[in-house]
């Protein structure tokens, strides 16, 4: 007898203690996740991974009125970020000075990340959030991928084409440093949550081979700023082979680490052939999508 009111009163501990861990968590979600409590981004640059997004935050934040973090946040695609909240996500942005300011995420591994729930976080958290993509030549920026892995020292000596090809000299739809080259794939997932309209489409090839001006001035317009952007903000550094921003006070050059615009690696003309062939669809469906056309032949 006394066995059994000792486990009806455990029963009632357990239930009562869900029960405070529930209304507690309840809480902690009406704050944490009440966007109208915290100063948040209203724009994101969203990727692509190796088409430029360290180049174009660092040129927009040349901009007076855009504030952004210094790091990529990735909040909305790592769950122990995520789950930090709001006040966290905010708090990594500088304070708005004036109402003219504009807060920016950049965090290029958002638009591949290969589920649903990352757009999905994007919209509950803003349905009208403006989304920047920056996209450049796929088979270029498969290469621009490998080199950078091939510079941390990841997977040793591999070379391109084994992480491209099977064991038949075919392109593998799964290889890792294919994935975010599938443009159309990823974008029609976030086409699921936002319309087209919501999207602003930069052309990475252009932002280097050309003056960023002729990218940043539409972009401006897209994100509601006030005009600002000129050529004379940027110049051309034939060492670095790209065009780098102005200080504002001097008019020296600031480049971006020596990270970026790393020589890249010869890859085997064949695989190279290979790689456009099997991507051309591939890209002919991300024109259809964004009514724009890129030479990436």
């Amino acid at each position: 007898m006394l066995r059994l009111v000792s486990r009806k009163h455990h029963k009632r501990q357990v239930i009562v203690l869900l029960l405070v861990i529930t209304i507690i968590l309840g809480a902690y979600v009406r704050v944490a996740f009440d966007a109208s409590r915290y100063d948040l981004p209203h724009v994101i640059v969203i990727g692509v991974k190796k088409a430029g997004t360290t180049a174009l935050r660092s040129h927009l934040s040349l901009h007076p009125n855009v504030k952004t973090a210094n790091f990529e946040l990735q909040f909305f695609n790592k769950a122990w970020y995520y789950l930090r909240g709001y006040g966290w996500y905010s708090g990594n942005f500088p304070a708005r000075e004036s109402e003219d300011d504009v807060l920016v995420d950049k965090s290029s591994n958002y638009f591949h990340t290969a589920v649903h729930f990352v757009p999905r976080l994007v919209r509950r958290l803003n349905p009208d959030m403006k989304l920047i993509l920056i996209v450049r030549d796929p088979v270029v920026r498969v290469i621009s991928d490998h080199a950078q892995e091939e510079a941390h020292g990841m997977y040793g000596e591999t070379k391109l084409e084994q992480k491209l090809l099977d064991r038949y000299g075919e392109v593998m739809p799964d290889s890792a440093v294919l994935a975010a080259s599938l443009y159309a794939d990823h974008l029609k997932r976030w086409l699921r949550y936002f319309p087209l309209h919501n999207f602003h489409i930069v052309d990475g090839d252009r932002i280097i081979k050309e003056n960023p001006a002729l990218e940043l001035v539409p972009l401006e317009t897209f994100i509601g700023l006030k005009p600002f952007f000129t050529e004379d903000h940027f110049t051309l550094v034939p060492q670095k082979r790209f065009y780098c921003r102005k200080n504002l006070e001097t008019g020296e050059p600031e480049c971006l680490g020596k990270g970026k615009g790393r020589k890249h690696p010869s890859v085997d003309p064949e695989v190279i052939n290979k790689l456009r062939e099997f991507l051309r669809p591939h890209n002919e469906e991300f024109f259809r999508l964004v009514n724009k056309t890129f030479d990436w032949s």
